[in-house]
């Protein structure tokens, strides 16, 4: 079973993180060593990364899918490509993501759901998933995570940030929930995207404000027991409130959480007694084994940028001429 984020990451640095400070350190030092050994590949199309800082749920996946969708109606890129490594799933790759025949167990839950609006490839090479990405004719890969990742040349790369999880501690794993330094992060970063009002530090960075929205509301006169298994699952709750459903229940799960039958039978006899519809997210939802998924509801969302005409033209301002 996938394990919750240790709540420690959340407060000041204690006893706990302390002692894992010196692990943190050869985490980052191991890192450090495989960037400089690196020979990034040089691709020949355009390669945006989407990446985080913060070990979790930043909001990249609807960030990822909302540039594509960007780029694809201002005529940027013909043909997109998404590229992950397919968390969760047991495929290594590169292989092409087919929602017809592949599942999340073998390809991870996001890229199901990128799957499922772009053409997507799942690698743990990301050099290789690049490579074929070109050869499927490709004339752009935008990648989802990767910021840590020496292993492809990017031309843009943006930072997600969601206000509301801030920096934790402010450590690095496993003593903080940091995949690097912060000033790391930064200076391989070309600009932020950035969820929720502030920005939790300083920087010269271009900021790029955006927000999740939901984009069909259900029912609001029902009850609605919700679940979730998120890298920070509450975003999911605090969503369904302020679309104004009214949650008799509320589960939370690790993130990635492979559903299995004896958990929905108790999600749905606990939806029953309350005389509650079960909802959750899309990404959740693939994981929800096939026989229980007509019992549950989706919440579709989707990343809103405050002012997209500057986000592409920053991205336009970064990418190789034509």
């Amino acid at each position: 079973m996938r394990c919750k984020a240790p709540s420690f990451w959340w407060s000041p640095p204690g006893m706990r993180a302390t002692l894992l400070r010196p692990a943190a350190h050869v985490y980052q030092t191991i890192s450090q060593m495989n960037k400089h050994h690196a020979t990034p590949y040089k691709p020949h199309i355009p390669v945006i990364c989407v990446g985080n800082v913060v070990a979790g749920g930043s909001g990249k996946t609807p960030a990822v899918q909302a540039i594509s969708q960007l780029l694809h109606t201002e005529n940027i890129a013909r043909y997109p490509v998404i590229l992950l490594r397919g968390y969760g799933g047991r495929l290594s790759g590169p292989t092409s993501v087919d929602i017809r025949t592949h599942d999340y167990k073998e390809v991870g839950d996001e890229a199901l759901l990128h799957a499922a609006q772009v053409p997507t490839i799942i690698a743990h090479d990301r050099a290789a998933g690049v490579q074929l990405a070109q050869l499927s004719g490709a004339d752009c890969v935008i990648m989802d995570d990767g910021l840590q990742n020496p292993s492809v040349m990017k031309h843009v790369s943006l930072l997600m940030i969601d206000a509301a999880q801030g920096m934790g501690n402010g450590l690095t794993l496993p003593a903080g929930p940091l995949r690097q330094p912060l000033d790391a992060a930064l200076a391989q970063a070309d600009g932020i995207i950035l969820s929720g009002d502030a920005l939790p530090f300083d920087t010269d960075l271009p900021v790029f404000h955006a927000r999740i929205e939901a984009t069909a509301v259900p029912d609001a006169d029902k009850n609605y027991s919700a679940f979730a298994g998120l890298g920070r699952p509450e975003k999911f709750k605090q969503t369904l409130e302020a679309a104004g459903m009214r949650i008799s229940e509320w589960h939370a799960f690790p993130d990635h959480y492979p559903y299995t039958p004896r958990d929905m039978e108790r999600l749905c006899e606990q939806a029953d007694k309350d005389h509650a519809q079960l909802i959750t997210t899309a990404k959740d939802h693939v994981r929800v084994p096939v026989a229980y998924q007509g019992r549950v509801d989706i919440l579709p969302v989707e990343m809103v940028f405050d002012d997209p005409a500057a986000l592409l033209s920053f991205i336009k301002s970064k990418l190789p001429p034509r």
